[in-house]
């Protein structure tokens, strides 16, 4: 079994709310327009701009929400210093990027982005900045619009037709109007237009002029927001065979309805459907929204469906493309699991609230996570294959994105003071750390006494028409219209099924990560006092022996921490940081240094550590040096266990040397013909001179050098540059393109946290603060000074920016009241 590595840089979209037309009609009441024509500032004319190659940041100078478009060029020469330049700012944050064509690479041919109420495109291939419309009431999101293109070609053993996935040359633009004070973004209630924004829109476009169009569209929001799905069709032109279509499903959460359109976007079927609206919730970087409704895509045309807490897993053809508005009453009628509605990982508490299902697969498991339980799902049980097809099918995703603005400050980075020792009293924490005794087990079935409920109640409001043929009686048919109604229409025998519970969650767990590898999830847990990574072999029962089910690879013969792992190419890569040195007499309260004060018996407030602070465990008053390794599993290595502990010591599995430190680097890799591709590159340096130079702290890397890694074996390829400056936690990367000779050439980004700063009142933060620096490089390729035919690989910094991160603590978990 191979892993599904697809990891979209499609993010979160962002929101964006446009005032309307007059004249246009709607299926919901539009905006109250403004009088007069929107300004015209910065002016309807394209202004030129310059613009080689492109990012996103922060202005250097700033802590704040504003994000700006830089374009610089690649040096030409080794010695040549990286300039960029300002071409656009956004105080709202909003930037959208998109891949209207396929000239261009992976690289973003158009930029979106929102100022003021006011929609700006900036065109990469012509080097023009122009406001699209600017409109009254207040934007809160804009969406892509996806454009599938058809294109025939010769294998050599047949026809191989491709669909190509782009961003049309038009936005959805989501606004929203409020009598009420403060945003009408935030308000559930408040009334929302949504529009189709053409980017060559211009509200006073002449007749004359065929390049530009003043037609803006109001659409609904089941629209706005389809989601791209693939499924098989019989073909009209050859009874018996078939062949490959694609429409979009989307909800509307105003109209209560649930739509699925073909593929010029012409209404198939409505299905009148009522979800539940949630309070939305802001904490820690995680937004919770009113409801939630979302198309994943999962292996063969199979995709799972979640409609706020229900989930469904469906194959398109049948279940999509195969229906009419006669079978409305039969859609997503059978989810195969209720979860719960909290945040699993928003520290300091938990509220109610939906959010995204916590879900991973590979080729034909589906795996969700619940409050802790574990579900498997076999996803190709239902799934259509077709006697006969009229040729081969390739469908190519879009590689444009969606900036992820959040994406440096959701990472939660190590901190040894986020770990604390069970006391000595405490059993149960005590024997939660105990990982080499014979009764310790990570996964356990469902125990009412360790805080796992399985059982559901199901209301009984109404009768299934099988029921209601027997029984006759004037009571409700059940109906997938109400969200109340499907615990009785759902089969069970086509549920998810509980493999095992995850018992240290609630009380010693801080957080975990997880990935699928061979027929077992590979989990890196956080526990309290230290860092494990447990392999579970979920096909086995429960009842089997603890050795079958589970295998600890690291932490219960080794003290880690901060141990992180993805796989990749079947291949394991593991990031860990191990113990050092101690510093004594050295304080900290609240992740800031503070005054050793230990003889005082009072409290010592926010800038002193006191003895009476030390006994309740609200400061420390030593500091543990870490070092940084880099360790690497082939799948045998893995399968035989020589993925462990016990390998550590031996090197055979790190892959920096002996006295080196390293830290993996996990990239999205646009550059060829595989577009859910990630490349893994490794970052080393000098252990030694780190610690010379007082950076080592928590696994720091002073000045490393960026490698190419063999996914064979992990062993060291090209060097593509050094980053000049300290790398504590690596974010990741992009990769655009690959250099193939020696020509000046711009090949990715990469994003890493430098250090942490302590800002004090005084220089404008709020009492003392932690802040982060988050610092952007660019991989570039460049001619040696001489201009010889030599390549140069190199990785200057771009840009660094100050900012506060989200809140590091623990998080909590338990069930919404």
């Amino acid at each position: 079994m191979t892993k599904q590595a697809f990891k979209l840089f499609l993010a979160w979209c962002v929101s964006i709310v446009l005032a309307g037309c007059e004249g246009r009609v709607a299926e919901t009441a539009p905006e109250t327009v403004d009088d007069t024509s929107p300004p015209s500032t910065p002016g309807q004319d394209f202004q030129d701009v310059a613009i080689d190659e492109t990012f996103f940041s922060r202005p250097s100078d700033e802590v704040s929400d504003s994000l700006g478009l830089y374009s610089f060029s690649a040096p030409e020469t080794e010695s040549s210093t990286i300039q960029h330049e300002a071409v656009f700012s956004s105080e709202s944050g909003m930037i959208l990027s998109l891949n209207t064509s396929d000239s261009n690479g992976a690289k973003p041919d158009i930029s979106i982005l929102v100022s003021t109420d006011t929609v700006y495109k900036v065109d990469h291939e012509t080097n023009e900045l122009k406001a699209i419309n600017h409109f009254k009431n207040e934007i809160c999101e804009i969406h892509p619009k996806e454009l599938v293109v058809s294109s025939l070609s010769d294998s050599g053993t047949g026809t191989v037709e491709t669909f190509s996935v782009r961003h049309a040359e038009s936005v959805y633009v989501v606004t929203a109007v409020d009598e009420e004070d403060g945003s009408a973004c935030e308000n559930m209630d408040a009334s929302r237009t949504y529009y189709e924004l053409p980017l060559n829109y211009q509200f006073d476009a002449s007749f004359t002029d065929p390049s530009l169009t003043d037609e803006l569209l109001i659409v609904d929001e089941a629209q706005a927001k389809a989601k791209l799905v693939f499924g098989w069709i019989d073909n009209p032109d050859n009874a018996g065979e078939y062949i490959l279509n694609y429409g979009y499903l989307g909800y509307s959460f105003a109209l209560r309805k649930l739509e699925f359109f073909d593929q010029d976007r012409n209404s198939v079927w409505s299905q009148t459907r009522e979800l539940a609206s949630y309070p939305s919730i802001d904490a820690n970087g995680f937004t919770s929204p009113f409801y939630l409704f979302d198309v994943r895509t999962l292996d063969n045309y199979q995709y799972l469906v979640q409609m706020n807490q229900d989930i469904f897993v469906v194959d398109a053809s049948t279940e999509f493309f195969a229906k009419t508005q006669s079978d409305v009453g039969t859609i997503l009628t059978d989810r195969i699991i209720n979860i719960g509605s909290y945040a699993p990982y928003i520290a300091g508490g938990v509220e109610p609230g939906i959010y995204e299902v916590e879900a991973y697969h590979d080729d034909d498991d589906l795996v969700i996570i619940d409050e802790g339980k574990i579900f498997t799902y076999p996803f190709l049980q239902n799934q259509f294959t077709p006697d006969s097809v009229s040729h081969d099918y390739l469908v190519e995703t879009n590689d444009g994105f969606i900036y992820q603005e959040q994406a440096h400050r959701r990472k939660k980075t190590f901190s040894q003071f986020d770990y604390q020792r069970c006391d000595e009293e405490d059993d149960a924490c005590n024997a939660a750390h105990d990982v080499t005794a014979s009764s310790w087990q990570f996964i356990t079935d469902c125990d009412a006494d360790l805080g796992c409920q399985l059982e559901q109640d199901v209301a009984d409001l109404c009768e299934t028409q099988e029921e209601h043929d027997v029984s006759q009686s004037g009571r409700n048919i059940c109906s997938a219209e109400f969200f109340e109604h499907l615990g009785e229409l759902n089969n069970t025998e086509n549920d998810a099924q509980f493999v095992g519970y995850m018992q240290y969650l609630a009380d010693s767990l801080n957080k975990y990560e997880v990935s699928i590898f061979e027929d077992s999830l590979l989990l890196s847990a956080s526990m309290l006092e230290k860092d494990l990574i447990v392999r579970y072999f979920y096909k086995q029962s429960l009842s089997a022996p603890k050795s079958v089910r589970e295998h600890v690879m690291f932490g219960a013969e080794s003290d880690l921490y901060a141990l992180e792992h993805f796989v990749e190419n079947n291949n394991v890569y593991i990031s860990a940081l191990i113990p050092g040195a101690v510093r004594s007499n050295e304080c900290y309260k609240n992740y800031l240094r503070v005054e050793c004060d230990l003889g005082s018996q009072e409290g010592g407030g926010s800038d002193r550590c006191t003895g009476a602070d030390l006994a309740e465990g609200t400061c420390f008053s030593s500091f543990t040096e870490f070092e940084s390794t880099a360790l690497f599993c082939t799948p045998n290595q893995v399968l035989t266990r020589v993925c462990a502990d016990a390998s550590l010591d031996s090197g055979s599995i790190r892959t920096e040397a002996s006295d080196e430190d390293g830290k993996w680097v996990r990239m999205l890799d646009l550059s060829g013909d595989e577009a859910d591709r990630q490349t893994v590159y490794l970052l080393t340096s000098s252990h030694q001179e780190a610690l010379d130079e007082q950076v080592l702290d928590e696994g720091r890397l002073l000045t490393p050098t960026l490698y190419e890694i063999d996914d064979n074996d992990g062993s060291l390829g090209s060097e593509l540059g050094v980053l000049n400056d300290v790398v504590e936690t690596v974010i990741g990367g992009v990769l655009y393109q690959k250099a193939s000779g020696a020509e000046p050439l711009f090949e990715g980004l990469l994003d890493v946290l430098s250090y942490d700063v302590s800002v004090s009142e005084e220089e404008g933060a709020s009492g003392q603060e932690l802040l982060s620096r988050h610092s952007k490089y660019a991989i570039v390729n460049t001619l040696s000074d001489d201009n010889s035919a030599v390549s140069v690989r190199q990785t200057p910094r771009l840009a660094e920016t100050v900012f506060k991160r989200f809140d590091t603590a623990p998080k909590s978990t338990g069930s919404s009241e």
